[in-house]
């Protein structure tokens, strides 16, 4: 009689708590792809404002970099920190300067000359390795 209870048991939490989990880590992967996104629109913002005011493609780079350097000094994430701590450490990589660099090609890159993907390449680049230099 004991035996059928503990397989029906034993039947529940195999098959229950992996789904649980995975809806934890989706939610977490959903929470650092909105912030993420966030963090590429204020790069990009903030360089196409800086290039807007008359500054040059590195020192908007530089200007950029250091007001984006602690994400808790960015209004627009303030929320979604408070709310989860463990995503404060956005991924500063390649890749998100890579998308960083197409996003300031779509919102202010014709008018400055980046809008092939050589530029944009360039561009990637020049933002790695001024925030090597920075960071």
């Amino acid at each position: 009689m004991i035996i059928p209870k503990l397989i029906v048991i034993s039947l529940i939490i195999l098959f229950c708590l992996p789904l649980n989990s995975y809806a934890a880590f989706s939610s977490y992967d959903s929470n650092y792809l909105k912030i993420k996104n966030k963090v590429i629109n204020s790069y990009s913002t903030k360089f196409c404002n800086a290039i807007g005011i008359g500054l040059s493609k590195e020192s908007a780079i530089k200007l950029t970099i250091l007001e984006n350097k602690d994400l808790k000094n960015n209004p627009s994430l303030w929320l979604d920190l408070l709310n989860n701590k463990s995503l404060s450490k956005t991924v500063i990589d390649e890749e998100l300067f890579e998308s960083v660099s197409s996003k300031i090609a779509d919102k202010c890159g014709y008018p400055i000359g980046i809008s092939d993907k050589d530029k944009i390449e360039e561009l990637k680049k020049l933002f790695i390795s001024l925030y090597k230099n920075i960071v």
